[in-house]
């Protein structure tokens, strides 16, 4: 549609190795809609023809999102004790279940320090596969505060979920690309 004029304000822009990465977040049920699809395949166009990369991201799987919404419940700092924090912090966790890492801590009560473990995991000093229900078989490794390692599914992608929305923070490369 030559001579017409656009305007559409894309969701992200990233920096990265690649260059420029420009992406829409669309829910996957409005895709087919024909003026979505015009608009995205119109912005794909006039970003690709900068030599930029274009992606359209749809909301995350239901598992994911609810996993996320489970662990906000964990976010707020004053809810935990802090010395349990430290403690959990320097314990040797990784590749350790969460039930294991439950029941592995003397002196404390075992729901304490569940829920000190998942205030921790939504701080990411642990990364798990969010694709997947969390469950105390649910095994984790060191987070962005540790080493940086895991699966393509949680490619060390930084949230804040304030209850009502998940805001990212910072996304770092997955093993996949």
């Amino acid at each position: 549609m030559k001579g017409v004029v656009r305007r559409h304000v894309p969701d992200f822009l990233l920096i990265t190795e690649a260059g420029p990465l420009v992406v829409d977040v669309k829910p996957k049920n409005k895709l087919a809609e024909a003026t979505v699809a015009d608009t995205l395949a119109w912005t794909r166009a006039a970003i690709e023809s900068r030599g930029w990369s274009y992606e359209v991201w749809g909301e995350p799987l239901a598992v994911e999102l609810n996993n996320l919404r489970f662990l906000s419940g964990f976010r707020r700092a004053q809810q935990f004790r802090q010395e349990l924090v430290s403690e959990l912090r320097n314990a040797d966790l990784d590749n350790v279940s969460i039930g294991a890492a439950t029941e592995g801590l003397a002196g404390w009560p075992r729901p304490l320090v569940r829920s000190t473990l998942l205030h921790l995991l939504w701080l990411q000093y642990f990364h798990v596969d969010l694709s997947r229900p969390l469950s105390a078989s649910t095994s984790w490794h060191p987070g962005r505060r540790g080493e940086q390692r895991g699966s393509p599914h949680q490619a060390g992608t930084r949230l804040v979920y304030d209850g009502d929305a998940a805001q990212v923070v910072e996304l770092l490369a997955a093993q996949s690309g």
